[in-house]
């Protein structure tokens, strides 16, 4: 069986690959439903990690499995990637916003992060439209737009 290195605490970890540590080490012993183990294993077969920031808001510091982007994280980042994208899943499948929420709190309760899942979910609920429908950019750029009084 192949060991992989757990994750340090060290400020280095966080650009680090872990592709290989969450989808053989992470996932296996997490053993979240099938649907979020694929979810998540599609975002970090895509190269989501190096794209995302993990869990945006929640820091990651708190993460128990080393300095790493949240996994859960980095796969509502990639479910908003493709949104902004206007692609489907590998699956085939377009994802809404409410679904994508919901698949983030379902991951952290999987996760056994109970009350991280429940405020998630509410903060996501009244807060990630804005991303969702302007993306992190693209709400900058449509206010720069905007006239300004004289």
């Amino acid at each position: 069986m192949h060991h992989l290195p757990w994750p340090t605490r060290s400020e280095e970890e966080w650009g680090k690959d872990h592709r290989d540590w969450v989808l053989g080490v992470l996932l296996p012993m997490v053993r979240p439903p099938g649907d979020l183990a694929r979810l998540i294993q599609m975002a970090y077969e895509s190269g989501a990690e190096q794209d995302s920031d993990g869990s945006t808001i929640i820091a990651d510091r708190t993460y128990p499995f080393g300095n790493i982007k949240d996994p859960v994280g980095v796969m509502h980042d990639w479910i908003f990637k493709l949104h902004h994208q206007g692609s489907p899943d590998p699956d085939g499948h377009y994802w809404g916003l409410l679904e994508a929420n919901w698949a983030y709190a379902r991951g952290q309760w999987a996760f056994e992060r109970k009350w991280r899942a429940v405020a998630a979910f509410l903060g996501l609920s009244l807060l990630s439209w804005v991303p969702w429908h302007f993306g992190s950019s693209g709400l900058k750029k449509r206010l720069d737009k905007t006239p300004k009084s004289k």
